[in-house]
Protein backbone atom coordinates (compact mmCIF):
# COMPACT_ATOMS: atom_id res chain seq x y z
CA UNK A 1 0.00 0.00 0.00
CA UNK A 2 1.58 3.27 -1.13
CA UNK A 3 2.21 5.91 1.49
CA UNK A 4 3.56 9.41 0.92
CA UNK A 5 5.60 9.19 4.14
CA UNK A 6 7.54 6.08 3.15
CA UNK A 7 8.08 7.59 -0.31
CA UNK A 8 9.58 10.79 1.16
CA UNK A 9 11.44 9.68 4.30
CA UNK A 10 14.06 12.44 4.37
CA UNK A 11 11.47 15.19 4.08
CA UNK A 12 9.38 13.87 6.96
CA UNK A 13 12.40 13.15 9.15
CA UNK A 14 13.54 16.73 8.52
CA UNK A 15 10.14 18.19 9.44
CA UNK A 16 9.81 16.28 12.69
CA UNK A 17 13.36 17.04 13.76
CA UNK A 18 12.75 20.74 13.14
CA UNK A 19 9.45 20.65 15.05
CA UNK A 20 11.12 18.89 17.98
CA UNK A 21 13.87 21.52 17.87
CA UNK A 22 11.35 24.37 17.92
CA UNK A 23 9.27 23.16 20.88
CA UNK A 24 12.32 22.25 22.98
CA UNK A 25 14.44 25.23 21.87
CA UNK A 26 17.28 22.95 20.82
CA UNK A 27 19.31 22.74 17.63
CA UNK A 28 18.35 20.00 15.19
CA UNK A 29 20.91 18.00 13.25
CA UNK A 30 19.88 17.14 9.69
CA UNK A 31 23.38 16.53 8.33
CA UNK A 32 22.59 12.87 7.61
CA UNK A 33 19.62 13.58 5.31
CA UNK A 34 19.11 15.46 2.04
CA UNK A 35 15.55 16.78 2.00
CA UNK A 36 13.83 18.39 -0.94
CA UNK A 37 13.02 21.73 0.71
CA UNK A 38 10.08 22.46 -1.56
CA UNK A 39 8.51 19.23 -0.34
CA UNK A 40 9.38 20.12 3.25
CA UNK A 41 7.43 23.36 2.85
CA UNK A 42 4.49 21.55 1.24
CA UNK A 43 4.26 18.71 3.77
CA UNK A 44 4.73 21.13 6.68
CA UNK A 45 1.74 23.13 5.53
CA UNK A 46 -0.31 19.94 5.08
CA UNK A 47 0.35 19.07 8.74
CA UNK A 48 0.00 22.65 10.09
CA UNK A 49 3.66 22.66 11.19
CA UNK A 50 4.88 25.61 9.09
CA UNK A 51 5.50 28.01 11.98
CA UNK A 52 7.39 25.38 13.95
CA UNK A 53 9.47 24.33 10.95
CA UNK A 54 10.40 27.98 10.36
CA UNK A 55 11.56 28.24 13.98
CA UNK A 56 13.51 24.98 13.68
CA UNK A 57 15.22 26.25 10.52
CA UNK A 58 16.21 29.46 12.34
CA UNK A 59 17.92 27.33 15.00
CA UNK A 60 19.91 25.23 12.51
CA UNK A 61 23.63 25.65 12.03
CA UNK A 62 24.19 27.91 9.02
CA UNK A 63 25.83 25.07 7.11
CA UNK A 64 22.62 23.02 7.38
CA UNK A 65 20.12 25.79 6.63
CA UNK A 66 18.18 25.70 3.35
CA UNK A 67 18.78 28.23 0.54
CA UNK A 68 17.69 31.82 1.12
CA UNK A 69 14.69 31.48 -1.22
CA UNK A 70 13.33 28.66 0.96
CA UNK A 71 13.87 30.69 4.13
CA UNK A 72 12.07 33.62 2.50
CA UNK A 73 9.07 31.44 1.66
CA UNK A 74 8.94 30.25 5.26
CA UNK A 75 9.16 33.85 6.51
CA UNK A 76 6.28 34.90 4.26
CA UNK A 77 4.10 31.99 5.40
CA UNK A 78 5.04 32.66 9.01
CA UNK A 79 3.90 36.32 8.75
CA UNK A 80 0.52 35.15 7.48
CA UNK A 81 0.22 32.73 10.39
CA UNK A 82 1.09 35.49 12.86
CA UNK A 83 -1.64 37.66 11.36
CA UNK A 84 -4.15 34.81 11.56
CA UNK A 85 -3.17 33.95 15.14
CA UNK A 86 -3.39 37.59 16.28
CA UNK A 87 -6.81 38.01 14.70
CA UNK A 88 -8.16 34.78 16.20
CA UNK A 89 -7.05 35.72 19.72
CA UNK A 90 -8.41 39.25 19.32
CA UNK A 91 -11.71 37.89 18.01
CA UNK A 92 -11.92 35.42 20.89
CA UNK A 93 -11.74 38.32 23.34
CA UNK A 94 -14.57 40.07 21.49
CA UNK A 95 -16.68 36.89 21.54
CA UNK A 96 -16.11 36.32 25.24
CA UNK A 97 -17.04 39.89 26.16
CA UNK A 98 -20.15 39.81 23.96
CA UNK A 99 -21.42 36.51 25.37
CA UNK A 100 -20.66 37.67 28.90
CA UNK A 101 -22.56 40.92 28.36
CA UNK A 102 -25.57 39.02 26.98
CA UNK A 103 -25.39 36.42 29.78
CA UNK A 104 -24.93 33.46 27.45
CA UNK A 105 -22.90 30.62 28.92
CA UNK A 106 -19.95 29.65 26.70
CA UNK A 107 -17.32 26.96 27.21
CA UNK A 108 -13.93 27.24 25.50
CA UNK A 109 -12.72 24.13 23.66
CA UNK A 110 -9.77 22.46 21.96
CA UNK A 111 -7.13 24.69 20.34
CA UNK A 112 -7.98 27.66 22.57
CA UNK A 113 -6.34 25.80 25.45
CA UNK A 114 -3.43 24.30 23.57
CA UNK A 115 -2.22 27.59 22.13
CA UNK A 116 -1.26 28.54 25.68
CA UNK A 117 0.90 25.44 26.04
CA UNK A 118 3.16 26.21 23.09
CA UNK A 119 6.26 28.45 23.30
CA UNK A 120 4.27 30.94 21.21
CA UNK A 121 0.57 30.81 20.32
CA UNK A 122 1.38 31.12 16.61
CA UNK A 123 3.07 27.70 16.75
CA UNK A 124 -0.27 26.00 17.42
CA UNK A 125 -2.34 26.30 14.24
CA UNK A 126 -6.07 26.63 14.91
CA UNK A 127 -8.32 26.41 11.86
CA UNK A 128 -11.27 27.83 13.74
CA UNK A 129 -12.34 28.97 17.19
CA UNK A 130 -14.17 26.17 19.01
CA UNK A 131 -16.75 26.88 21.70
CA UNK A 132 -19.65 25.10 23.36
CA UNK A 133 -23.07 26.73 23.87
CA UNK A 134 -26.14 24.79 24.99
CA UNK A 135 -28.67 24.15 22.23
CA UNK A 136 -31.32 26.15 24.08
CA UNK A 137 -29.08 29.24 23.87
CA UNK A 138 -28.34 28.97 20.16
CA UNK A 139 -31.02 31.46 19.09
CA UNK A 140 -29.70 34.05 21.55
CA UNK A 141 -26.14 33.32 20.42
CA UNK A 142 -27.17 33.71 16.76
CA UNK A 143 -28.36 37.25 17.41
CA UNK A 144 -25.13 38.18 19.17
CA UNK A 145 -23.01 36.68 16.39
CA UNK A 146 -25.01 38.49 13.71
CA UNK A 147 -24.27 41.81 15.44
CA UNK A 148 -20.58 40.84 15.42
CA UNK A 149 -20.79 40.32 11.61
CA UNK A 150 -20.70 36.52 11.66
CA UNK A 151 -22.57 34.62 8.96
CA UNK A 152 -23.78 31.05 9.41
CA UNK A 153 -22.23 28.69 6.86
CA UNK A 154 -25.23 26.35 7.15
CA UNK A 155 -27.85 24.97 9.51
CA UNK A 156 -27.18 23.04 12.70
CA UNK A 157 -25.20 19.90 11.98
CA UNK A 158 -24.76 16.79 14.07
CA UNK A 159 -23.07 18.59 16.94
CA UNK A 160 -22.29 22.15 15.88
CA UNK A 161 -22.91 25.14 13.66
CA UNK A 162 -20.21 26.84 11.61
CA UNK A 163 -19.94 30.63 11.32
CA UNK A 164 -17.67 32.79 9.20
CA UNK A 165 -16.49 36.34 9.72
CA UNK A 166 -14.64 37.83 6.78
CA UNK A 167 -11.90 37.77 5.86
CA UNK A 168 -10.84 34.51 7.54
CA UNK A 169 -12.29 33.95 11.02
CA UNK A 170 -14.26 30.74 11.50
CA UNK A 171 -16.23 29.81 14.59
CA UNK A 172 -17.34 26.25 15.30
CA UNK A 173 -20.02 26.52 17.95
CA UNK A 174 -20.81 23.12 19.47
CA UNK A 175 -23.97 22.09 21.27
CA UNK A 176 -22.74 18.53 21.87
CA UNK A 177 -19.27 17.32 22.81
CA UNK A 178 -19.80 13.72 21.79
CA UNK A 179 -22.00 12.11 19.13
CA UNK A 180 -20.75 8.53 19.30
CA UNK A 181 -22.32 5.37 20.71
CA UNK A 182 -20.24 4.93 23.86
CA UNK A 183 -22.69 5.20 26.82
CA UNK A 184 -19.91 5.95 29.33
CA UNK A 185 -18.75 9.00 27.35
CA UNK A 186 -22.32 10.23 26.82
CA UNK A 187 -23.02 9.99 30.54
CA UNK A 188 -19.75 11.77 31.38
CA UNK A 189 -20.49 14.79 29.19
CA UNK A 190 -24.06 15.01 30.42
CA UNK A 191 -22.54 16.16 33.72
CA UNK A 192 -19.75 18.33 32.33
CA UNK A 193 -21.18 21.58 33.68
CA UNK A 194 -20.61 20.44 37.27
CA UNK A 195 -16.87 20.33 36.60
CA UNK A 196 -16.47 23.65 34.77
CA UNK A 197 -14.99 26.77 36.31
CA UNK A 198 -15.51 30.44 35.31
CA UNK A 199 -12.61 31.97 33.39
CA UNK A 200 -10.81 34.75 35.28
CA UNK A 201 -13.38 37.45 36.18
CA UNK A 202 -16.11 36.17 33.87
CA UNK A 203 -19.44 34.78 35.08
CA UNK A 204 -20.62 33.19 31.81
CA UNK A 205 -17.37 32.12 30.12
CA UNK A 206 -16.19 28.74 31.37
CA UNK A 207 -13.07 26.63 31.14
CA UNK A 208 -12.50 22.93 31.60
CA UNK A 209 -10.25 21.62 34.34
CA UNK A 210 -6.83 20.32 33.31
CA UNK A 211 -8.15 16.79 33.71
CA UNK A 212 -11.11 17.44 31.42
CA UNK A 213 -8.93 19.19 28.84
CA UNK A 214 -6.80 16.07 28.62
CA UNK A 215 -9.78 13.70 28.63
CA UNK A 216 -11.42 15.66 25.82
CA UNK A 217 -8.11 15.58 23.91
CA UNK A 218 -8.39 11.78 23.95
CA UNK A 219 -12.08 11.71 23.04
CA UNK A 220 -11.50 14.15 20.20
CA UNK A 221 -8.42 12.21 19.00
CA UNK A 222 -10.43 8.99 18.80
CA UNK A 223 -13.22 10.79 16.94
CA UNK A 224 -10.58 12.07 14.51
CA UNK A 225 -9.18 8.57 14.11
CA UNK A 226 -12.56 7.04 13.37
CA UNK A 227 -13.37 9.80 10.90
CA UNK A 228 -10.16 9.90 8.86
CA UNK A 229 -7.03 9.55 10.99
CA UNK A 230 -5.36 11.62 13.73
CA UNK A 231 -3.49 14.78 12.65
CA UNK A 232 0.19 14.73 13.75
CA UNK A 233 -0.29 18.06 15.58
CA UNK A 234 -2.59 16.26 18.06
CA UNK A 235 0.38 14.21 19.29
CA UNK A 236 2.29 17.44 19.82
CA UNK A 237 -0.62 18.58 22.01
CA UNK A 238 -0.17 15.40 24.06
CA UNK A 239 3.54 16.07 24.46
CA UNK A 240 3.24 19.72 25.46
CA UNK A 241 0.35 19.10 27.86
CA UNK A 242 2.41 16.48 29.70
CA UNK A 243 5.47 18.73 29.67
CA UNK A 244 3.63 21.68 31.17
CA UNK A 245 1.06 20.09 33.45
CA UNK A 246 2.39 16.68 34.47
CA UNK A 247 2.78 17.62 38.15
CA UNK A 248 -0.43 19.69 38.26
CA UNK A 249 -2.78 17.03 36.95
CA UNK A 250 -4.70 14.28 38.73
CA UNK A 251 -3.58 11.38 36.55
CA UNK A 252 -5.37 8.79 38.67
CA UNK A 253 -8.69 10.51 37.91
CA UNK A 254 -7.84 10.72 34.20
CA UNK A 255 -6.79 7.07 34.02
CA UNK A 256 -9.97 5.91 35.77
CA UNK A 257 -12.19 7.89 33.40
CA UNK A 258 -10.36 6.78 30.25
CA UNK A 259 -10.45 3.15 31.36
CA UNK A 260 -14.24 3.42 31.70
CA UNK A 261 -14.38 4.85 28.17
CA UNK A 262 -12.26 1.97 26.87
CA UNK A 263 -9.48 4.41 25.94
CA UNK A 264 -6.86 3.38 28.48
CA UNK A 265 -4.65 1.53 26.01
CA UNK A 266 -5.10 4.22 23.37
CA UNK A 267 -3.99 6.97 25.75
CA UNK A 268 -0.83 5.09 26.69
CA UNK A 269 0.00 4.54 23.01
CA UNK A 270 -0.68 8.18 22.13
CA UNK A 271 1.52 9.46 24.94
CA UNK A 272 4.34 7.08 24.03
CA UNK A 273 4.20 8.20 20.40
CA UNK A 274 4.17 11.86 21.43
CA UNK A 275 7.21 11.42 23.66
CA UNK A 276 9.13 9.48 21.01
CA UNK A 277 8.35 12.00 18.26
CA UNK A 278 8.83 15.26 20.13
CA UNK A 279 10.81 14.92 23.36
CA UNK A 280 14.38 16.20 23.28
CA UNK A 281 15.76 12.70 23.87
CA UNK A 282 13.18 10.84 21.76
CA UNK A 283 14.36 8.90 18.70
CA UNK A 284 11.82 10.58 16.39
CA UNK A 285 9.56 9.15 13.73
CA UNK A 286 10.10 5.75 12.13
CA UNK A 287 9.05 6.19 8.51
CA UNK A 288 9.25 2.44 7.88
CA UNK A 289 6.92 1.69 10.82
CA UNK A 290 3.33 0.95 9.75
CA UNK A 291 1.66 2.94 12.54
CA UNK A 292 4.00 5.96 12.29
CA UNK A 293 3.60 6.09 8.52
CA UNK A 294 -0.20 5.96 8.86
CA UNK A 295 -0.41 8.64 11.55
CA UNK A 296 2.00 11.04 9.84
CA UNK A 297 0.01 10.64 6.65
CA UNK A 298 -3.04 12.17 8.35
CA UNK A 299 -2.55 15.82 7.33
CA UNK A 300 -4.52 18.43 9.31
CA UNK A 301 -8.05 17.13 8.79
CA UNK A 302 -7.57 13.50 7.78
CA UNK A 303 -8.11 11.77 4.45
CA UNK A 304 -11.12 10.22 2.70
CA UNK A 305 -9.24 6.99 2.03
CA UNK A 306 -8.64 6.57 5.78
CA UNK A 307 -12.31 7.27 6.52
CA UNK A 308 -13.49 4.54 4.17
CA UNK A 309 -10.69 2.13 5.12
CA UNK A 310 -11.33 2.38 8.86
CA UNK A 311 -15.11 2.07 8.54
CA UNK A 312 -14.85 -0.86 6.13
CA UNK A 313 -12.45 -2.70 8.42
CA UNK A 314 -14.86 -2.31 11.35
CA UNK A 315 -17.64 -3.87 9.26
CA UNK A 316 -15.51 -6.86 8.27
CA UNK A 317 -14.85 -9.91 10.46
CA UNK A 318 -11.24 -10.94 10.97
CA UNK A 319 -9.94 -13.05 8.10
CA UNK A 320 -12.91 -12.23 5.86
CA UNK A 321 -13.04 -10.28 2.60
CA UNK A 322 -14.78 -6.88 2.81
CA UNK A 323 -18.01 -6.39 0.89
CA UNK A 324 -18.13 -3.28 -1.27
CA UNK A 325 -21.87 -3.76 -1.71
CA UNK A 326 -22.46 -3.95 2.05
CA UNK A 327 -20.40 -0.81 2.60
CA UNK A 328 -22.16 1.16 -0.16
CA UNK A 329 -25.60 0.05 1.06
CA UNK A 330 -24.62 1.25 4.53
CA UNK A 331 -23.88 4.66 3.00
CA UNK A 332 -27.09 4.73 0.98
CA UNK A 333 -29.31 3.67 3.88
CA UNK A 334 -27.99 5.26 7.08
CA UNK A 335 -30.14 5.06 10.19
CA UNK A 336 -32.79 7.70 10.81
CA UNK A 337 -31.04 8.57 14.08
CA UNK A 338 -27.85 9.36 12.13
CA UNK A 339 -29.63 11.53 9.56
CA UNK A 340 -31.52 13.32 12.32
CA UNK A 341 -28.32 14.04 14.19
CA UNK A 342 -26.71 15.48 11.06
CA UNK A 343 -29.70 17.53 9.88
CA UNK A 344 -31.38 19.85 12.34
CA UNK A 345 -34.38 20.33 10.05
CA UNK A 346 -35.45 16.71 10.69
CA UNK A 347 -35.81 17.50 14.38
CA UNK A 348 -38.59 19.92 13.51
CA UNK A 349 -39.94 18.43 10.29
CA UNK A 350 -39.43 14.64 10.21
CA UNK A 351 -41.60 14.33 7.08
CA UNK A 352 -38.75 15.90 5.11
CA UNK A 353 -36.75 12.68 5.53
CA UNK A 354 -36.99 11.62 1.82
CA UNK A 355 -35.58 14.95 0.63
CA UNK A 356 -32.80 14.94 3.20
CA UNK A 357 -31.95 11.35 2.31
CA UNK A 358 -31.65 12.16 -1.43
CA UNK A 359 -29.30 15.08 -0.74
CA UNK A 360 -27.23 12.90 1.59
CA UNK A 361 -26.85 10.12 -0.99
CA UNK A 362 -25.78 12.56 -3.71
CA UNK A 363 -23.18 14.16 -1.44
CA UNK A 364 -21.75 10.99 0.05
CA UNK A 365 -22.07 8.34 -2.63
CA UNK A 366 -21.50 10.07 -5.92
CA UNK A 367 -18.64 12.35 -4.94
CA UNK A 368 -15.80 11.51 -7.33
CA UNK A 369 -13.12 11.06 -4.67
CA UNK A 370 -15.41 8.73 -2.70
CA UNK A 371 -16.07 6.55 -5.74
CA UNK A 372 -12.32 6.26 -6.29
CA UNK A 373 -11.83 5.17 -2.67
CA UNK A 374 -14.66 2.61 -2.91
CA UNK A 375 -12.78 0.96 -5.76
CA UNK A 376 -9.86 0.24 -3.42
CA UNK A 377 -11.89 -1.72 -0.85
CA UNK A 378 -10.24 -5.15 -0.70
CA UNK A 379 -8.92 -7.65 1.84
CA UNK A 380 -5.38 -6.24 1.77
CA UNK A 381 -6.67 -2.75 2.59
CA UNK A 382 -9.01 -4.03 5.29
CA UNK A 383 -6.22 -6.05 6.92
CA UNK A 384 -3.99 -2.98 6.87
CA UNK A 385 -6.54 -0.83 8.71
CA UNK A 386 -7.31 -3.61 11.18
CA UNK A 387 -3.60 -3.68 12.03
CA UNK A 388 -3.55 0.10 12.48
CA UNK A 389 -6.60 -0.04 14.76
CA UNK A 390 -5.03 -2.78 16.85
CA UNK A 391 -1.65 -1.04 17.14
CA UNK A 392 -3.17 2.28 18.21
CA UNK A 393 -5.07 0.51 21.01
CA UNK A 394 -8.63 0.84 19.68
CA UNK A 395 -9.39 -2.76 18.74
CA UNK A 396 -12.18 -3.03 21.33
CA UNK A 397 -13.62 0.49 21.23
CA UNK A 398 -17.40 0.93 21.43
CA UNK A 399 -17.57 4.08 19.26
Amino acid sequence: MKNIVTENPDEYRCIFRLVRSAVNNTQADISDITPDWQKVIHFSKEMSFTALVKKGVDLLEKSQQPPSEIRNVLKTQFRKLVLSDTNQLYELEILQNAFEKNQIDMVLLKGVYFKNMYPSSVYRYMGDIDTYVSLQDFDKADKVLTKLNYTAEGDLGGHDKIYRKDPYIYLEQHFSLYEGKNPQIKAYYNHLKQRLKPKNDFHHIYEMSLEDIYIFLNVHAVQHFNYAGIPPKVFLDYYLFCQKYDDKTDWQYINNVLEKFGYGEFEKKARQIAQRWFSADGDGIHTDNLLDAFLINGDTYGKTEHNIGIRTSKMTADGQKPSKLKFILKQIFPSYAFLRSQNAILRKYPLLLPSVWVVYVIKRIFRKRNIHSYSRINKSTTDYYKTVIREIGLEHQID
